[in-house]
């Protein structure tokens, strides 16, 4: 197979990386359509606005040691949340008074909790927070 390809055209591709040299044609670079749908920045905030879940596990660990959470504790919470969300955690510590909890930032879920008096390894963590 055979391609002609005039020499003018090959200075016109060197000079720029988006032109077809075959074609002769330059392809434009310029902004980009969106498609229909809602922005990232309302995606973001609607995804903070979200409630806080708790897995099956935490809510069994919560009943089992007793701990509950308050209004004004869920609202530190779910602050903190928000505050990794911003800062790119997906699988964090969360420090609240005396729980320590591992949380999901994507599904906004709580996995699990422990008091400050257990003895605990946490791994798997990217980041910790204390709210």
């Amino acid at each position: 197979m055979t391609i002609n390809v005039r020499p003018e055209s090959l200075l016109e591709w060197r000079g720029n990386v988006n032109a077809n040299p075959v074609a002769g044609k330059v392809e434009s670079r310029g902004p980009r359509a969106t498609a229909q749908g809602p922005t990232f920045a309302a995606v973001l905030e609607e995804q903070m606005a979200a409630p806080v879940r708790f897995s099956g596990h935490a809510q069994q660990r919560l009943a089992t040691r007793a701990i509950r959470l308050d209004g004004a504790q869920m609202t530190r919470l779910a602050g903190a949340m928000n505050h990794l969300a911003e800062k790119g955690g997906r699988t964090s510590l969360v420090m609240l008074d005396q729980v320590a909890m591992v949380v999901s930032i994507p599904s906004r879920t709580v996995i699990t909790a422990v008091t400050a008096g257990e003895q605990s390894v946490f791994t798997n963590i990217d980041s910790a927070i204390r709210a």
